[in-house]
């Protein structure tokens, strides 16, 4: 309840609130770097750079043609093709000539933008905070997260683009602000500053009520082996690893 509130985090506005002791953060970048090591210490082969731009079955198997960033190409063989390439996953069920439209793979980019709050900020408090979420949300809606050095941020909203690009648009800064101060009151706007933006790959379109990731192996499309992992947005990261041991059972 509302006292119980104030003893985790002075100065908050709220009725009452559920606690997770075990929510929290963790370094993203480095966990990348730890899965590569691990990856290249069994002896797999990793083409940074690189596009791919055709995929053949060829006796049982799938050629693969990669064109790297100095417009070389190479190919190779394998009985298994897990595509899980995020924003581009629609385009690489497209080559195998799955019509996505249909098949409820067409990938829509619903971008999120970050705003973060200035130093002396630091430390407020040690949780992430939702507020409840609106009825029929497309998202979690803008909440409060911490990054590794204690720095406040505010994140994300949702809104769809066609086209890539993460540039943080300033006019946004009401919409966040608007959204704090319900529960931090004594933040003002200005203090508000662009931070960062993401791209999810949403199978959800404006408009659509909820769709969960899709993952499937193609069989009945008549590609054994090809496994496609489409629309994986949040929490995707978190359950990288399940969904990782999904797919290689």
């Amino acid at each position: 309840e509302k006292n119980e509130l104030q003893k985790f985090i002075p100065n908050i506005r709220g009725e009452y609130t559920l606690f997770s002791p075990s929510t929290g953060i963790f370094d993203t970048y480095k966990f990348m770097q730890v899965l590569e090591t691990i990856a290249k210490n069994n002896e797999v082969l990793i083409s940074y750079n690189s596009e791919v731009t055709g995929i053949e079955k060829v006796n049982g198997n799938y050629k693969i043609i990669v064109k790297e960033q100095d417009n070389n190409t190479f190919e190779f063989l394998s009985e298994i093709v897990i595509n899980c390439a995020g924003l581009y996953s629609e385009r690489i069920a497209q080559i195998v000539d799955i019509d996505t439209k249909s098949a409820g793979y067409k990938i829509h980019y619903g971008k999120g933008e970050y705003f973060s709050l200035p130093g002396k900020y630091k430390n407020l408090f040690n949780s992430l905070i939702y507020p409840v979420i609106p009825l029929n949300s497309k998202s979690l809606g803008i909440h409060t997260v911490l990054d590794l050095q204690g720095m406040i941020k505010l994140c994300p909203n949702i809104f769809y683009v066609k086209e890539i690009d993460y540039s943080v648009n300033e006019l946004h800064r009401k919409e966040f602000y608007n959204a704090v101060k319900k529960y931090f009151p004594f933040i003002e706007e200005d203090e508000l500053s662009p931070d960062m933006a993401g791209i999810r790959p949403k199978i959800q379109g404006p408009g659509d009520n909820f769709k969960d990731f899709v993952i499937n192996e193609e069989k009945d499309k008549g590609l054994p082996g090809f496994i496609n992992l489409i629309g994986i947005d949040s929490p995707g990261l978190t359950s990288y690893l399940a969904i990782a041991k999904y797919v290689s059972n």
